[in-house]
């Protein structure tokens, strides 16, 4: 059985209503939309690792609530791995 956590430290977490510790970041920066870098892309390496997990990706993208979001992720890591 898995241990239980210790006690976490709150003095590192950042309140929601501090200023951003990124000022010359946009707001989307990591997202493919808007401004700044887009999400990075999965190498060979990543496709490889994933590929032990796609039985139990497509049972969650087949389960009845799973979102259209996960459900086309799998779809889209399934198409990269069949190339």
């Amino acid at each position: 059985m898995a241990k239980a956590a210790g006690p976490v430290d709150p003095s590192g977490v950042v309140p929601m209503d501090a200023p951003t510790q990124y000022p010359e970041r946009p707001v989307t920066d990591g997202v493919n939309a808007g401004a700044g870098n887009g999400a990075p892309d999965l190498d060979e390496e990543d496709l490889l690792r994933l590929g032990s997990y796609m039985p139990v990706l497509k049972f969650v993208a087949s389960l009845p609530n799973a979102t259209n979001a996960t459900r086309q992720y799998v779809r889209q890591l399934a198409a990269r791995q069949a190339v």
